[in-house]
């Protein structure tokens, strides 16, 4: 059971992490199902938060994990 709470402090940590990067995903005003894209602003700042991750050498999760990212080019299959 404790694995388990401890993963799911890492998910909730990474969902964080996303939301503090890019705030306009928490700002709920402006997020409006019928009016914007909700899923395609979430899932890009997703694949930012990943580069800045693969740029910065690592981020607290994988720190953690005790592994290191991949780098830009293999991240995004160009290696």
């Amino acid at each position: 059971m404790r694995g388990c709470l401890e993963f799911l402090s890492h998910v909730e940590q990474l969902f964080g992490l996303v939301l503090n990067k890019w705030a306009y995903n928490a700002y709920k005003y402006g997020l409006r199902q019928e009016s914007t894209p909700v899923a395609a602003f979430y899932m890009v700042s997703v694949l930012f938060t990943n580069i800045h991750t693969c740029i910065a050498g690592g981020n607290e999760v994988s720190q953690s994990f005790g592994c290191a990212p991949p780098s830009l080019e293999e991240y995004l299959g160009q290696d």
